[in-house]
């Protein structure tokens, strides 16, 4: 959980997307980290 956190601070945007959607959508957050 704390790596999560630190994602946050680094884009908090991306990091919504991730909390809301399920581990599927991991794979689309690491593929565009930009977002």
């Amino acid at each position: 959980m704390a790596i999560n956190l630190t994602v946050a601070q680094r884009s908090g945007h991306c990091v919504l997307m991730r909390f809301d959607h399920p581990p599927g959508a991991m794979t689309q957050w690491r593929l565009n980290p930009a977002l």
